[in-house]
């Protein structure tokens, strides 16, 4: 929703997803409602060509000024071994679209990820995330993109920002500081629209030597991401397990693909699944930096 008032996009409803009624590759779709989600626009794809089967997990963002924008991650076919990064803009609320662009194409990614937790496998998706600054501070405006990445050794979590409505990207930022090796996956980032503070959330296995549970990490920036400092956030260590087998088959041992995280002037809270009961659940802590103040409490479950 566009919530910037006195603008003529204001209150305006914005949807996004993935066409998979279409012949690959899926593309990535827009609609849009003015008059509270009673009728929405035509459809129309935003996403181009890139990546040659799958453009999917889009997510967007408005700026201060009404700029609206989209993230999604594109697959190549079959082996989904290649990240194709996509954004796109709009000047006008939805109305007309950019050509969309390819961030960066990065190797040693699988979209459609695999990690060895206990000696079982679970699948989660790596879909790119973004926040915009809309403080009133020295980066307002300033795009922020997060993503996970397969490097030569394990997984990390990686940042790139744009100081110019996306005309122009800095090199990939890693977000988490450690040097242990172990796994870093499935970010989730905000931006503390009061303080322009960056926040963002991940599964870290870096306490564990055999790499097999999993704890909950944020890491902060006060700089635009320029630099990090990591905290740990949850209170119980978890084997991840999968959730289910997909119906389609394409997505065995499936744990998830969303992590989630919100902040206003210094207290954040971040949400994330684990199964600490032996059953997945969702959990949150409060957290005002530098200290938590409420251990994790079950939240919603149905």
């Amino acid at each position: 929703v566009n919530t910037n008032r006195a603008t003529p996009h204001e209150n305006h409803i914005y949807a996004a997803y993935t066409d998979i009624a279409v012949p690959v590759p899926y593309p990535v779709k827009f609609s849009r409602s003015t008059n509270g989600g009673l009728n929405f626009s035509a459809p129309v794809s935003i996403s181009g060509t890139i990546g040659a089967r799958n453009q999917i997990g889009v997510n967007l963002a408005v700026s201060p000024d009404s700029g609206l924008y989209a993230t999604w991650a594109g697959g190549d076919a079959v082996e989904r071994t290649f990240f194709h990064l996509g954004f796109n803009s709009s000047s006008n609320g939805g109305i007309s679209w950019d050509p969309p662009k390819e961030l960066s194409t990065i190797d040693k990614i699988a979209l459609i990820g695999g990690l060895n937790k206990g000696g079982e496998t679970i699948t989660f998706a790596n879909y790119p995330v973004m926040s915009v600054d809309r403080s009133s501070g020295a980066r307002r405006g300033w795009i922020y993109i997060v993503y996970a990445e397969t490097t030569s050794t394990r997984p990390d979590i990686f940042l790139i920002r744009s100081t110019d409505a996306g005309s122009s990207w800095s090199s990939a930022q890693k977000v988490n500081q450690d040097t242990s090796g172990k796994d870093q996956w499935q970010p989730w980032v905000t931006v503390d629209q009061v303080t322009g503070d960056l926040y963002v959330v991940y599964y870290d296995s870096r306490n564990f030597p055999n790499n097999d549970s999993a704890q909950v990490y944020i890491s902060s920036s006060t700089d635009g991401g320029l630099t990090f400092q990591d905290i740990l956030v949850s209170d119980v260590p978890f084997l991840p397990k999968p959730i289910r087998v997909s119906p389609g088959g394409d997505l065995p041992f499936y744990m998830g693909s969303y992590i989630g995280i919100s902040a206003r002037q210094g207290i954040v809270w971040p949400c994330w699944m684990d199964n600490r009961t032996g059953l997945l659940q969702v959990y949150t802590s409060k957290v005002v930096y530098d200290s938590i103040t409420v251990p994790p409490k079950i939240s919603v479950w149905p």
